[in-house]
């Protein structure tokens, strides 16, 4: 609402109050003002409606480097581009209504600087526009701080959209907080990937690992750096990095925690449409393949009737997987329901066809 009168203090009813009040006597508010205006940063107006006459003080002239006493032309110094909204602005304060926007000024040096204008009008008792007041004050260093702020925020942004992460961070109280991009990579929602929920989309065998890890880290408060795998939300699975750094004050305080989930290779597509695996099996199709059926090395290392050893070594690619290697595999796997398929020219499409008992 319009303001009616300025604060002012009134008579004192109380001997605190006189106390107080025989503090400010023969301090004049310009000596207030003089403090807050040596700043160089900020500066006040006042207009008499009665007579049409503007006063402006020294902050003023110092802040628009005009010369002091001079008659000043607000409007003319305004940027071009920034004079209409200002116009609009600075009419509804002749209604009595608050003014408070940001523009560009022109200065004489020819510099460029950032205003903020504030001002209100002050009524009578009679709802009558006495006179309007104001404040402008330069915030060039805020304006930039924040072009600056902004402008590492979409570079942040597109650097994840050009390596494909996934951001997440770390609450107070320790718990993994992921965002919704991540919800579409991973098929999990937000809520049920937070704390360690997370763990629950990676394969059985390494979550515990990985848990015990992450504990470390966070213990120790170094970065953390993961790769494993991740079954994704249409099915498929994909090799990811998951990698954190600790964020800290000056002081050695850690703050924050940021992360992302870095994709290292494209997933593996789920789909089939032959039950002859094709001769050129990769250690990813192979990983694929076993975490469909919810197996543990263990378990296909049972079901292949080789070691689990053996089967970790081809997995990480440690070494050239031997054709009797090979040959048990893929033959565990299509007995217990895998189908192997084209996809296109260079890929090859996993399913799994559950047998019935």
């Amino acid at each position: 609402m319009p303001t009616r009168r300025l604060m002012h203090l009134h008579g004192a009813t109380s001997n605190g109050e006189r106390l107080e009040r025989r503090k400010f006597q023969g301090v004049s508010s310009v000596h207030f003002l003089k403090l807050i205006e040596d700043q160089g940063e900020v500066g006040f107006w006042t207009k008499d409606f009665a007579t049409g006459a503007t006063t402006c003080s020294a902050g003023i002239y110092r802040m628009l480097s005009a010369e002091a006493g001079m008659p000043i032309d607000l409007l003319h110094m305004i940027h071009p581009e920034d004079r209409e909204q200002h116009d609009l602005v600075e009419a509804g304060l002749m209604h009595g209504h608050p003014m408070d926007i940001d523009f560009r000024i022109i200065r004489a040096d020819g510099t460029i600087r950032w205003i903020n204008h504030r001002a209100e009008v002050i009524f009578d008792e009679h709802g009558a526009s006495m006179r309007a007041i104001g404040v402008l004050r330069d915030v060039t260093e805020r304006r930039e701080l924040k072009r600056i702020v902004d402008r590492s925020w979409a570079r942040h942004q597109k650097l994840l959209s050009l390596i494909g992460g996934v951001e997440w961070g770390l609450d107070l109280s320790g718990r993994l907080l992921f965002r919704q991009a991540w919800s579409k990579f991973s098929g999990q929602s937000v809520a049920d990937a937070s704390g360690l929920g997370w763990l629950d989309r990676l394969p059985p065998e390494g979550r515990l690992a990985a848990q015990r890890h992450w504990e470390e880290v966070l213990d120790q408060q170094t970065n953390f750096d993961l790769e494993t795998s991740l079954l994704c939300a249409d099915g498929t699975v994909a090799d990811i990095q998951l990698i954190a750094a600790p964020i800290a004050e000056l002081d050695g305080t850690v703050t924050e925690w940021i992360g992302m989930v870095r994709p290292l290779s494209a997933p593996v597509t789920i789909s089939a449409d032959r039950t002859t695996p094709p001769l050129n099996l990769t250690r990813r199709q192979i990983r694929a393949a076993r975490l469909l059926l919810g197996w543990t090395h263990e378990d296909l290392a049972t079901e292949a009737r080789i070691s689990v050893s053996s089967i970790r070594r081809v997995e990480e690619g440690e070494r050239a997987m031997r054709s009797t290697t090979y040959h048990a595999i893929s033959s565990a796997l299509l007995a217990n329901g895998i189908e192997f398929g084209p996809n296109d020219t260079t890929s090859t499409t996993i399913t799994v066809h559950h047998n019935e008992a």
